[in-house]
């Protein structure tokens, strides 16, 4: 698994009634190296130049994990991305787990067939979430892309996390 650490691709702000607490776009991670990772791609992206390509042997595309205090001590919040799918047999989800002391403490998935209706165009999938009661400051937050059974390469891009109370 990818894990996006760097302060560039993160942003902070206000969009309507929910505050933004995590945005990973990945024009930001383009030339930081000697060369790009194999999954950054110019070739579509959703905002910017580049986007992540999630090739037909991954497991799991783009993620990122924050402590619960790092989102600011959220009850309630909104995952998403932007997604480009070639077609409606993917067997790809947007995951969402929450971990105290290595253990699962929450887990819920989207999956994109299920919510995705064009394809080879670029589509926003989200999903709002309930995190639990007695979360504590140190619980770990964590989004990823997730593909299972038959894979294909599909592209994601713009993955965020909003505090919505």
């Amino acid at each position: 698994m990818l894990k996006l650490g760097l302060g560039a691709i993160l942003t902070t702000g206000c969009q309507s009634q929910a505050e933004e607490v995590v945005r990973i776009g990945f024009d930001d991670i383009h030339g930081w190296g000697p060369q790009d990772p194999p999954w950054l791609t110019d070739s579509t992206a959703h905002s910017g130049r580049w986007s992540y390509s999630l090739s037909i042997a991954d497991d799991y595309g783009p993620n990122f994990s924050r402590s619960w205090a790092e989102l600011n001590n959220p009850k309630t919040i909104r995952v998403g991305a932007w997604v480009w799918l070639p077609h409606g047999r993917i067997t790809t989800a947007l995951a969402i787990n929450v971990e105290r002391d290595g253990e699962k403490i929450y887990y819920k998935s989207m999956g994109f067939r299920e919510v995705v209706k064009r394809y080879r165009s670029w589509e926003l999938v989200h999903q709002t979430h309930e995190l639990p009661a007695d979360m504590r400051p140190t619980d770990m937050v964590n989004v990823y892309i997730w593909q299972w059974g038959e894979h294909h390469r599909m592209k994601c891009d713009d993955m965020f996390v909003e505090k919505l109370r």
